[in-house]
């Protein structure tokens, strides 16, 4: 069965390479000239970022059946240009920018100045007469859309996804009201683009349009495709272009029995391609233009975020028990999100559940316990090379940006505008094979006699001369392995204790949740070297061979794969931070902060009580303590914010007690100092000290950037110098 997998995809993209050879016939007529239409964009990262994104409109002379480069590319050009940019005023309205160069007129846009919800839709219509028909341009917008982002897991219980189907609601009445508003009838074609969110209304609107033959030709390209249906229909008129690992792409999920409506087209991804390296050699100059940074690719977190989705599917096999047990909270949670809160919100999401199985409250804590190990290691960042990280992870943006780089419009422009031909572009490999090897083991990948990379039991990862890598990391005692389909290789296990090791296989395709398991291996093994062949679309590898050493047994079971147990097993096998470790060490602070607390009045009593005698005491004795302390804590208030964003009571329990040093300060300086001033500083002081718990609460404030970190940090040195006034205010001489 799996086997006729490889050669259906093999068979779509060839009929793919058809539809793509068929453009070169030229049309009849004159050609309409190509423009290029600049438009200014905004990304996660705060790039202020723009592309000339074409337009012709012989883009719409042909069969909307037959994919069209330009035309992909023009459409992401309508598309970008309907982003919502609540966070850049200056590029406002760029759809007016887009369509009105293109010469289209009656230009109207729905729902921008309304405030949005998980019932709510923006986007943009306009209009043009070519030749003896009227194109109708569409865009709902895809980025930018506040709270209907909560709208993408209300699945509901038809074959549509519920969320998904309202908002194509929405859109056909909209685009229905605009023809009828400005009196168009006769021929008409349709031109319907968007991204993310938006892309999937449009993908189910797009559907709907079709079928109703209300227009002649119906062209739709869409990006980064969510799944929106478990009744597709495979118009080829419908193109959506998605990232092999855009967690995006992957909800819901397909074992739920959700796709979607006409032809998928994958980009490649470093998992799934063997030239992965020289493919990104093509795209990097336009991620330089366009988003001022080299191209990167993370594969390690994409793993983790499938992990996560897999999970999901083994947890609520079944759409009836995700909407009876997780819908509601994920979706009120996600709608006030903020996206670099991930494991902040996955982690209350899951906390929050309740009337569970046994089996679902063991799932439950597992994954808890493993978001906070995702937490931990983007804190800790102690594992591989960091010199292989440190390409992967834009230091410079937030969480959300790396975690969902698959899905950032950037990404999808450098391969769309890149010079890569279709064949290259489209017709990948849709699978690869991943290979867990547990045990005290070092783990080299070769292809013939040529050496790729290398991960050791300790994590450090060597990549070979020519720099041609194969993602693989190393979690505790796990190392995992991950190879694309599309060619040849071997993996050399490589043992110095004679205690063994165990390993398994499973392909996984692009489409689908799961991966396909190939069995659980257990070898006892004497110190040596042990091969594994994994041969090109083969889903199994060959058998284990020795190049060194002797293989005693090789015992292999059906034990099913399980993400449950894989997550279980990286959270106990490799050491982390963890909300019991991080709360054990507040509650140290606390009792410290407490314990300055006892020493500060007693220092307090003691000179009060000899001052008669000696004099006040200088006011540094009091100040500079304070200000250690206060240092500490204001660090320690940054650092929750920055890195553990999942821990809200961590950075507002320290933004707390730097409050409270402040406070202390004044109210030292106002015993010493009796006056209305020194009352009005500790007042305000006691105010300061509300508000600051009160700003870090938001999870808006993790997705903050360095500037407001300087900003808050001088706000803090401003009032501890106003606390520190109150020694001096007022002070009487001793005499």
């Amino acid at each position: 069965m799996r086997t006729r997998n490889y050669k259906y995809r093999k068979i779509t993209g060839a009929v793919l390479a058809v539809m793509i050879l068929i453009l070169a016939i030229p049309f009849s007529g004159k050609a309409a000239e190509e423009i290029m239409i600049t438009v200014p964009f905004y990304s996660a990262g705060m790039w202020d970022m723009k592309w000339d994104f074409p337009y012709s409109d012989d883009y719409f002379l042909g069969s909307s059946d037959v994919f069209s480069r330009d035309l992909a590319k023009a459409s992401l050009g309508l598309t970008i240009s309907a982003f919502r940019e609540e966070v850049a005023s200056d590029i406002l309205n760029q759809y007016e920018t887009y369509l009105g160069t293109a010469g289209f007129t009656d230009i109207y846009s729905f729902g921008y100045d309304q405030p949005t919800s998980t019932e709510t839709l923006s986007g943009v219509i306009a209009s043009k007469k070519i030749n003896d028909f009227t194109l109708i341009a569409v865009s709902p917008c895809g980025q930018g859309y506040g709270k209907e982002w909560g709208s993408n897991f209300y699945l509901g219980d038809g074959e549509r996804h519920a969320g998904f189907d309202h908002g194509a609601r929405i859109l056909e009445q909209e685009i229905d009201s605009y023809l009828e508003a400005h009196h168009l009838s006769g021929k008409l074609k349709l031109w319907i683009s968007s991204f993310s969110r938006g892309s999937a209304v449009s993908n189910l609107a797009a559907a709907d349009l079709t079928e109703s033959g209300q227009f002649e030709d119906v062209y739709a390209y869409l990006y980064a495709v969510p799944r929106t249906t478990k009744k597709e229909v495979g118009y080829v008129n419908i193109i959506n272009i998605c990232g092999a690992f855009d967690p995006v792409t992957q909800i819901p999920l397909e074992s739920w029995g959700y796709f979607r409506n006409g032809w998928d087209l994958y980009l490649p991804a470093a998992e799934t391609d063997a030239d992965y390296e020289s493919l990104i050699n093509h795209v990097n100059d336009v991620t330089m233009t366009a988003a001022h940074d080299y191209f990167r690719n993370n594969p390690e977190w994409n793993y983790q975020i499938h992990l996560i989705l897999e999970f999901l599917g083994e947890m609520f096999p079944t759409t009836e028990e995700y909407a009876e047990k997780l819908q509601e909270e994920i979706v009120s949670l996600w709608t006030e999100a903020n996206p670099d809160q991930i494991f902040q919100i996955l982690s209350a999401v899951f906390t929050s559940l309740d009337d569970l199985d046994l089996r679902q409250e063991y799932s439950r804590d597992v994954i808890i316990s493993y978001l906070q190990y995702l937490a931990a290691l983007r804190m800790q960042d102690t594992r591989g090379s960091s010199e292989q990280r440190d390409i992967a992870w834009a230091s410079d943006q937030g969480m959300g940006a790396n975690l969902m780089r698959e899905h950032m419009p950037y990404i999808y422009l450098s391969w769309i505008f890149s010079d890569l031909p279709d064949d290259q572009l489209f017709e990948g490999s849709f699978a690869t094979q991943r290979l867990a090897i547990i045990g005290d083991v070092d783990v080299e990948i070769w292809q013939g006699d040529q050496f790729l990379n290398r991960i050791d039991q300790n994590g450090k990862w060597t990549a070979g001369e020519d720099y041609r890598s194969v993602f693989a990391e190393r979690s505790g005692l796990e190392t995992m392995v991950f190879l694309p389909a599309n060619d040849d290789f071997q993996v050399r296990i490589i043992t110095r204790n004679p205690t063994g090791f165990s390993f398994r296989s499973d392909t996984c395709y692009l489409p689908s949740t799961y991966g396909a398991s190939n069995g659980y291996h257990v070898v006892l093994a004497t110190p040596g070297t042990y091969e594994l062949d994994f041969f090109k679309y083969q889903d199994e590898p060959g058998d284990l061979s020795a190049l060194e050493g002797t293989i005693l047994s090789d015992t292999v079971s059906d034990r099913e794969y399980s993400p449950t147990l894989t997550m279980q097993l990286q959270t106990e096998s490799d050491h982390h931070l963890t909300v019991t470790t991080i709360l054990a060490g507040m509650t140290g602070f606390s009792l410290l902060f407490l314990l300055f607390l006892l020493v500060c009045l007693i220092i307090a009593i003691v000179h009060a009580v000899r001052k008669k005698v000696h004099g006040p005491y200088s006011p540094l004795y009091v100040i500079i303590p304070h200000c250690l302390v206060l240092l500490l804590f204001v660090w320690l208030t940054i650092y929750f914010t920055k890195t553990l964003y999942m821990i809200r009571y961590a950075r507002m329990g320290f933004a707390a007690a730097s409050g409270l040093v402040l406070l202390l300060l004044a109210l030292r300086g106002l015993i010493r100092n009796r006056n209305l001033p020194n009352v009005l500083i500790t007042m305000g002081m006691l105010g300061s000290s509300a508000l600051n718990v009160l700003l870090y609460q938001p999870s808006q404030i993790a997705g903050a950037g360095t500037g407001i970190n300087v900003l808050y940090c001088v706000i803090m040195a401003g009032l501890t110098a106003l606390a520190s006034s109150t020694f001096w205010i007022g002070r009487r001489k001793h005499k």
